[in-house]
């Protein structure tokens, strides 16, 4: 997701930990209206649940690394470059999919849109792809000191 940030020298990406992610830290105001908006919801968390057909074919198109091994492996990744990323010469930031927490925090049919006549698609379109995601049930197995 390209993020066009005229004011990317005002703000200072923090440290991203388990409890702040990247999605909440990244600090241009066209990312934050970005991922408020329920159709960009909905993009990502398809992108993150519908896997990509005949992978193998599609990774033949990468070089090798990151963007390979997700396509051979049926995933789409989640990149975001900015202002900030091209002025500081850095990379692209890899996004968490959006599943388990993430899909809980920015559910699409709770995202902002436009036309409020759509919110019965996003909702029906949010359901569909739902029924295929399990969410990830913390626990631990294994011995106790």
């Amino acid at each position: 997701t390209p993020i066009v940030d005229p004011e990317y020298d005002s703000w200072i990406m923090p440290r991203v930990t388990k409890s702040n992610d990247i999605i909440s830290c990244y600090g241009a105001k066209a990312w934050e209206e970005y991922w408020s908006r329920a159709w960009c919801r909905l993009e990502a968390l398809y992108a993150a649940a519908v896997p990509v057909e005949d992978g193998s074919n599609r990774a033949a198109c990468f070089n090798k690394g990151v963007l390979r091994d997700c396509a051979s492996a049926g995933h789409r990744p989640h990149f975001l470059f900015g202002t900030k990323e091209l002025m500081t010469h850095r990379p692209p930031k890899s996004l968490p999919p959006l599943r388990n927490t993430h899909f809980h925090l920015y559910a699409p049919e709770n995202g902002l849109l436009t036309c409020e006549q759509d919110r019965p698609r996003i909702q029906a379109m949010t359901a569909r792809v739902r029924k295929g995601i399990k969410d990830v049930q913390p626990s631990y197995a294994g011995d106790r000191d």
